[in-house]
C-alpha cells in the first residue's frame, strides 16, 4: 500500500491478509471484509478457531477477508515502538498503579495511558508521518486489499469492543463515502459497548 495516498513518492508498507474461503459450493461475489478492533492489536496473530467459528455464518455465503490494519499487529508499517516500551515498562507499571487507582482503569489501559505519548515521541523523532495512520487511510487501503484480491464489491465488518466504540462510530460515515460507495455493498458494526 502507499504510505501517502496524496504524495507520488512510491513509499509503500505491507499489509497482511487472510482469506477465508467460503464453505459454500458456489458463494456469493462480494466478501466480507473484517476489521479488527482495538488499539494497534491486529487479528492475524490471534487467527483462532475461535474467530472462524465467529466467522462461520458469514462463510456459510461468502469469503471473509481478514487484515491488519496499518500499525497493527503483522502490518506495522513505519510503527515500531517495541524498543520504547521495553526501556520503559517498569516505569510504566508503576505508573499504571497510580493511574488505576485512581481512574478505575486497569493497569494494561493505564500502562498504555503512560506509553502511548513516549510511542508518539519516538515515531516524531524518527520522522514517521503519523498523519498516515487513521480511518480515512485505513478505509482507502480496505478499499485497495479488496481490489487487488479481485473483488469489484465488498462488505464490510467492522468489529470493536468497549475501547474502540469511539473509533467505530467515527469511522461509520466517513467509511461510507472514503470507500466509493459503488463498491461498498454493505457496513456492518458489531461488539460489546
Amino acid at each position: 500500500m502507499p504510505v501517502d495516498y496524496d504524495d507520488g513518492d512510491g513509499k509503500t508498507i505491507d499489509l497482511m491478509y487472510g482469506v477465508l474461503r467460503s464453505t459454500s459450493l458456489s458463494p456469493a461475489r462480494d466478501p466480507v471484509i473484517y476489521l479488527h478492533g482495538g488499539l494497534g492489536g491486529g487479528e492475524l496473530a490471534s487467527m483462532t478457531n475461535a474467530l472462524a467459528e465467529r466467522l462461520a455464518t458469514l462463510r456459510a455465503r461468502r469469503d471473509v477477508v481478514v487484515f491488519d490494519q496499518r500499525g497493527s499487529g503483522f502490518s506495522p508499517g513505519e510503527i515500531e515502538c517495541n524498543e520504547v516500551f521495553a526501556a520503559n515498562s517498569d516505569a510504566a507499571f508503576a505508573a499504571a498503579e497510580d493511574i488505576a487507582d485512581s481512574s478505575g482503569m486497569n493497569l494494561g489501559a493505564a500502562a498504555s495511558e503512560y506509553l502511548i505519548p513516549l510511542c508518539v515521541a519516538h515515531l516524531n523523532e524518527q520522522g514517521v508521518g503519523l498523519k498516515n495512520y487513521n480511518t480515512v487511510t485505513n478505509a482507502r487501503d480496505v478499499v485497495r486489499v479488496a481490489e487487488l484480491l479481485g473483488f469489484l464489491q465488498f462488505q464490510h465488518l467492522r468489529a470493536f469492543l468497549r475501547h474502540t466504540a469511539r473509533v467505530g462510530s467515527a469511522a461509520a460515515e466517513p467509511t461510507r463515502t472514503a470507500l466509493h460507495p459503488a463498491r461498498l455493498r454493505a457496513a456492518y458494526r458489531g461488539g460489546l459497548a
